[in-house]
């Protein structure tokens, strides 16, 4: 074949194959070396979609928090809903005890709430917020030691009731939570606001639909 043929016509293709065997190659090392964080992510998709479905308030509080936990081997959890004036931790999860802090308040918890106004997940520092003045004898308002939350995520909406802060302790092995994983977090708290806001829609309908009915009787 003449030399030219070569240049224009066989030595593009082969390229082109080159480069899709070298994307290839990258793909099958990634997720050999990175397996942990694939599954993870798996996992993530599986509790997006259990959020679609979930049907009370304590059902999503429970799946963004022990999904996150337990996907991503993490040493604490816990979500903090929004109930009026202040946040409310209505279960005990990962790290966190009856005995622990139940409320953030806006002064108070400011550390803790600050990723609500910047809108994106916030890394605490090492030095817990509990209150210095506690009692020796008296628990911790927070979990310390390796459970102690280390990043704070926002789960954002329109609707006040719909708002929430979940905190995150750092994985069971001591390492921080990686950026890529805080991305991860925020997208499964943007899919709990949604889950959120549905709930709260169809409670809010049933009340309407029950006071039209006592108004009714009572026409």
């Amino acid at each position: 074949m003449p030399a030219w043929i070569w240049a224009l016509v066989v030595a593009p293709i082969v390229l082109l194959v080159l480069q899709r065997l070298h994307e290839i190659a990258v793909e099958l090392l990634d997720r050999i070396f990175n397996r942990q964080f694939h599954s993870a992510r798996e996992q993530m998709k599986v509790a997006n979609e259990a959020l679609a479905r979930a049907e009370t308030l304590p059902e999503i509080d429970c799946l963004l928090v022990e999904s996150a936990v337990r996907a991503l081997h993490l040493s604490s959890g816990a979500v903090f809903r929004n109930d009026g004036k202040v946040f409310c931790r209505t279960q005990d999860t990962r790290g966190w005890t009856a005995s622990m802090k139940k409320e953030l308040l806006p002064e108070q918890d400011a550390i803790a709430l600050r990723c609500l106004k910047d809108g994106e997940p916030v890394r605490i520092g090492h030095d817990p917020w509990n209150s210095p003045d506690l009692p020796p004898d008296q628990p911790l308002d927070l979990p310390s030691g390796l459970a102690a939350p280390s990043l704070t995520v926002p789960v954002r909406s329109g609707v006040p009731e719909a708002t929430a802060v979940a905190l995150f302790g750092p994985h069971q092995s001591g390492n921080d939570i990686t950026a890529d994983e805080s991305e991860m977090l925020e997208r499964l708290a943007a899919r709990a606001a949604m889950a959120y806001e549905r709930v709260f829609t169809a409670i809010l309908r049933k009340e309407v639909a029950m006071l039209r009915q006592q108004a009714a009787t009572l026409d």
